[in-house]
């Protein structure tokens, strides 16, 4: 069974850093939005957890592709590329006009110097996947061609769509990044305050390439507790916040006019596990039996009173492309014991 993970506002954060949100024909001017963790620097060595942290990141860089609302990665610093029918050889084309925060340019020479940067100095989730970089080539400001030693089927996503850029005039001078403050990258919003425990303030790039964002201030106050940051949203004190909130909630949130609850595909699930190296578990007769004898659209309806998916048993969830419909949740209770009186060995 796949549980679904009810969200308020993390939407709105995944499109602002696309730019696919209209809130209206004027710009914006403030937005607060709750989070419940201090990520210390937002740099791609110093944030913490991948929400807020990595989030908060991807206001301030840009990376080479964008993931789009179906997970599809589509070109964002790069303006055209080419992949080799082997896989094995990207050309990429950046765009001319890509600036850092302090108005330098950013070039094709910052997307090599980052690559062999996190190579020199690992973070794991951005060193692993360019270790199937063979060899970077540069052309010019905007050109870059990227050899690959094997072809890899995610490589579009990772690294190309969620490694940060990073300025090389400034890290090219730092030997410890682990132990760096600065936030300076490319990316729609500028980092202009961080009071640890308290918030972060960020204000709208005005000569980011894809356009000024439509919101000029972002202010994150920083609320640890659940509770407080669910009173601060209702009292008007946030804008927005993004957090699971428990079904019996739902409709509490959702009975406020001025709020409005945001339900989408979940990144957790709730599963029953068997341990099927012991007897009656071993046998697949036994576990089939289980999955018949489960209503599991029942346990949606009961326990997490419908806000949830049956899960696939193909384990995959039903909003991926790679779904198989195929496939489809069982619930028969004389087939159960039907299968348990003609496949088990008695136990001895």
């Amino acid at each position: 069974m796949k549980r679904s993970f009810f969200s308020v506002g993390i939407i709105i954060l995944l499109l602002l850093s696309s730019f696919n949100l209209v809130l209206a024909e004027e710009k914006v001017q403030s937005l607060k939005v709750g989070i419940s963790k201090d990520e210390n620097g937002l740099n791609p060595y110093t944030y913490v957890t991948g929400y807020p942290g990595l989030d908060l990141v991807n206001l301030l860089y840009d990376t080479l592709f964008n993931l789009d609302e179906n997970n599809k990665p589509e070109p964002w610093l790069v303006k055209d590329f080419k992949v080799s029918k082997d896989g094995l050889t990207y050309e990429l084309t950046l765009h001319d006009n890509v600036k850092w925060h302090d108005g330098k340019p950013l070039t094709a020479d910052d997307v090599k110097f980052t690559m062999e940067y996190f190579i020199k100095y690992p973070k794991s989730r951005f060193t692993n996947p360019l270790k199937t970089i063979k060899s970077i080539e540069v052309s010019g400001e905007t050109g870059i061609t990227l050899n690959l030693s094997q072809a890899d089927p995610n490589f579009m996503i990772q690294p190309l769509a969620d490694l940060p850029i990073l300025p090389q005039h400034i890290w090219s001078e730092v030997s410890t990044p682990d132990d760096e403050t600065n936030a300076l990258g490319s990316g729609p919003y500028i980092l202009e305050e961080h009071k640890s425990g308290q918030y972060y303030k960020m204000k709208s790039n005005e000569d980011y390439f894809k356009g000024a964002p439509p919101i000029n201030e972002l202010i994150f106050p920083i609320i640890e507790d659940t509770t407080a940051m669910y009173n601060a949203l209702q009292a008007g004190e946030l804008d927005v916040i993004s957090s699971s909130i428990s079904p019996e909630l739902v409709e509490q949130f959702s009975s406020n006019p001025a709020l409005k609850v945001v339900r989408g595909p979940g990144y957790s699930t709730s599963l029953f596990q068997i341990n099927a190296e012991k007897y009656p578990m071993t046998e697949t007769a036994f576990r089939q039996a289980i999955d018949f004898a489960i209503d599991k659209e029942n346990l949606v309806k009961t326990v997490l009173l419908g806000y949830a998916e049956v899960g696939s048993p193909g384990f995959i969830h039903p909003s991926s492309s790679y779904f198989n419909s195929d496939l489809k949740p069982v619930f028969d209770k004389e087939k159960a014991k039907q299968i348990l009186e003609d496949g088990l060995v008695p136990v001895k």
